[in-house]
């Protein structure tokens, strides 16, 4: 989160993109870190592919037997998503093999402003592979 704020800073001062007009983007753990810099004020609109509700959740589901504590970082995207008042769109495949569709499907119910784009049959890293897809997350990015 660190490094991916002083990156934006370094857009907004020396590039002078105003940090509102900044389109976030975040896949996978990178999600966590998107929705963290959209409640940090960063962003005209967010876009998540293949995201969770936290990392602890994912953990559980993996790993039932390990106690919580064990995550260091829980990117708690659940909690911070009621905060962020952006559009925001959210892409998850139904065959993901590494975060569970579910949980992206329930992150986006907790923002005010998502939609939900499911992916019949797609996996945790085939997102890009589909050009109606990537339509899409251009069209949005751009606000059309």
């Amino acid at each position: 989160v660190e490094s991916a704020t002083a990156a934006l800073d370094h857009l907004e001062k020396q590039l002078g993109v105003p940090r509102r007009r900044m389109v976030i983007e975040g896949q996978s753990l990178g999600s966590g870190v998107a929705v963290q810099l959209a409640a940090k004020g960063y962003g005209s609109r967010l876009i998540l592919l293949t995201p969770y509700t936290s990392i602890s959740d994912v953990a559980a589901r993996a790993f039932p037997l390990a106690p919580s504590f064990l995550v260091r970082d829980r990117f708690d995207s659940s909690a911070l998503a009621p905060s962020i008042d952006l559009p925001v769109l959210i892409v998850h495949g139904t065959a993901d093999e590494v975060v569970p569709f579910e949980l992206g499907k329930t992150l986006a119910t907790r923002f005010p402003h998502a939609v939900f784009v499911p992916i019949e049959r797609a996996g945790h890293n085939d997102v890009w592979d589909r050009p109606e897809i990537v339509g899409r997350i251009t069209r949005f990015a751009r606000g059309v």
